[in-house]
C-alpha cells in the first residue's frame, strides 16, 4: 500500500513539475516573441523553447494517463527540476527586461 501511495505522490510531483514549467516557459516565449527585430540568435532560442515546451507538454500528458514507467520516475523528476531551475532564470530575465524596454 506505501508503495501505491509512494508512486501516486511521484507521479503528482512530477505533474506538477511539468506544469510550473510550461507556464514558466509560456511567459518567456510570450516575451521573446514580443521583440519585434529579433536577431537570427534569438529566433534559434525561440525555436528551442517551443520544442522545450512541447517536450514538457509530452511529459505532462504520459504523466496524467500514468503511462511513464516507475523505473523511469525519478530520473524524469531531476530532469524536471533541473529545467525548472533553468526556466525559472529565464522567466526572471524575461520580465527584467520586458519592465526595462516598457520604460
Amino acid at each position: 500500500m506505501a508503495e501505491v501511495l509512494g508512486g501516486v505522490a511521484s507521479g503528482f510531483s512530477v505533474a506538477s513539475l511539468a506544469i510550473q514549467i510550461g507556464d514558466s516557459l509560456s511567459k518567456v516565449i510570450n516575451f521573446c516573441e514580443s521583440i519585434r527585430e529579433a536577431p537570427a540568435d534569438n529566433q534559434r532560442l525561440m525555436l528551442e523553447l517551443h520544442l522545450l515546451s512541447n517536450i514538457i507538454s509530452v511529459i505532462q500528458n504520459m504523466v496524467t494517463k500514468d503511462l511513464v514507467p516507475t523505473n523511469v520516475e525519478p530520473v524524469l523528476q531531476r530532469a524536471l527540476t533541473l529545467v525548472r531551475h533553468d526556466v525559472a532564470a529565464l522567466s526572471i530575465l524575461s520580465s527584467e527586461l520586458d519592465r526595462k524596454l516598457k520604460f
